[in-house]
């Protein structure tokens, strides 16, 4: 659904590239969690991919069109919830009357019952919500959408613990057979059930895009004994925890946060570990 050849981006001439000769391929069918420090470009992966910015150099499309075009084929089947959420002088219902039109698989029922849910009262104004009440609405109006790609940047940034509950369990009823979803975040543990496929950015390029299946296959996340020759570990207080090459086959729990740490401290040996048949 989503493919990038060679991609360059720079905010300015003189400036460094954020995104560097990047090549990316992303299928429906999965919820992929993009990862990354501050600053190291995952805002902008997502306006590139929704034509928000255009590459310098290279090619990106977003189910088979140009997404710097901005066709309306390819923005009435995508959706980007941004970090920040302008101030509008609008109820959710209003709201719905000026955009819900553009994206033809929006359903009214939907919606509602996404607000119902989120605990957000619908003939509010949108500039007299607290920033957690305007996010809702937004992922109301998001999920209510039904688009075939839906990107979120720190979706769960603003949410209390209970609306936090109610978006995982919104994204899990999710059908998936035809759709895909990106993640940006640095809250993994909010997401981390919910994620079955891991972008980790660094620096300009892309060190990890796997499946959490792929990952399993290749790692093994365990309490770490004598003779074992971890790729990355932690101290708990219930001992030593990390990650080792998978030889056996066994099946671990994936730790999201281990895994980052580990990609960004051994970049050289997990590109090897993944690369290998």
């Amino acid at each position: 659904m989503i493919e990038l050849k060679d991609v360059d981006f720079a905010y300015s001439k003189n400036a460094y590239r954020v995104i560097s000769n990047m090549n990316l391929s992303m299928q429906k069918g999965h919820i992929y969690g993009l990862l990354g420090k501050n600053g190291v470009g995952k805002t902008t992966l997502l306006k590139l991919l929704s034509g928000l910015l255009y590459a310098d150099r290279g090619t990106i499309h977003v189910m088979k069109d140009d997404a710097s075009k901005r066709n309306p084929s390819m923005l009435q089947k995508l959706f980007l919830v941004p970090d920040d959420i302008k101030l509008l002088r609008v109820t959710p219902y209003q709201y719905v009357k000026l955009y819900g039109k553009y994206y033809p698989n929006f359903k009214d029922e939907d919606f509602i019952s996404y607000l119902r849910d989120f605990e957000v009262n619908p003939t509010m104004k949108l500039n007299t919500m607290s920033f957690g009440q305007r996010k809702k609405m937004y992922l109301a109006f998001a999920f209510a959408c039904n688009t075939d790609i839906l990107m979120m940047d720190e979706p769960t940034n603003g949410l209390d613990i209970p609306s936090k509950h109610t978006f995982r369990k919104i994204l899990s009823a999710f059908d998936l057979t035809d759709k895909l979803v990106i993640i940006s975040t640095h809250m993994v543990k909010d997401i981390s059930q919910l994620i079955d496929a891991i972008l980790i950015l660094d620096n300009d390029s892309m060190l990890m895009n796997a499946t959490a299946n792929e990952i399993s296959k290749k790692l093994l996340f365990k309490e770490i004994i004598p003779g074992d020759r971890p790729i990355y570990s932690e101290r708990t207080i219930h001992g030593e925890w990390g990650i080792v090459q998978n030889y056996t086959n066994e099946e671990s729990a994936i730790d999201i946060e281990m895994l980052f740490n580990a990609v960004l401290l051994n970049k050289e040996l997990i590109t090897n570990i993944f690369n290998s048949k």
